[in-house]
């Protein structure tokens, strides 16, 4: 289930990377920035998958599980660059408006269940290898989980709407 969801992941991020590409956004372009990261991305992605299937050893990796592995740190990283600069202009705002906390406690939903079926998995099995083991799981779990208490104490503690009658917006 976890390769599963890995690759309706990779569908749904392409997806959305054809729909900023087709769609009319105004006056919003995709930055340099945000282009270089998905070329990054994608040439470590070719990298790492040319390697697996050349099944010559490098870097410590030479088989599909080196490949999985390296996909699992590429999604840690892209989940860090995912939230980190919500919750940055969350707080140069001060306010959380123009974005769902539904999402956000849907998100949190997965990531607590991400992790019980990780603690469920290890008491099954008396062994903690499944915890260990799984590194990215269990990274993505915490960090899910870490981003997600920001943006709900950010909406609904520090910026909630009985707290700021008005909030500026970031200027550039």
């Amino acid at each position: 289930n976890d390769v599963g969801f890995s690759i309706h992941a990779v569908i749904m991020v392409c997806f959305q990377i054809m729909q900023l590409c087709t769609h009319e956004r105004g006056q919003q372009r995709i930055t340099f920035t945000a282009t270089m990261i998905i070329a990054i991305a994608i040439l470590f992605i070719l990298i790492t998958l040319s390697i697996s299937l050349s099944g010559k050893e490098v870097f410590g990796m030479q088989d599909w599980l080196g490949f999985i592995t390296a996909m699992n740190h590429l999604q840690l990283a892209m989940t860090f660059i995912k939230y980190s600069p919500q919750a940055y202009y969350n707080w140069k705002r001060k306010s959380t408006d123009g974005w769902s906390v539904y999402a956000i406690v849907l998100d949190l939903t997965g990531g607590i269940c991400n992790l019980f079926q990780l603690l469920i998995l290890c008491w099954n099995n008396n062994d903690l290898s499944p915890l260990v083991g799984d590194a990215g799981k269990l990274g993505l779990s915490i960090e899910t989980l870490f981003f997600d208490i920001i943006f709900i104490f950010q909406h609904y503690v520090l910026y909630s709407k009985k707290r700021t009658a008005s909030y500026k917006y970031l200027e550039e």
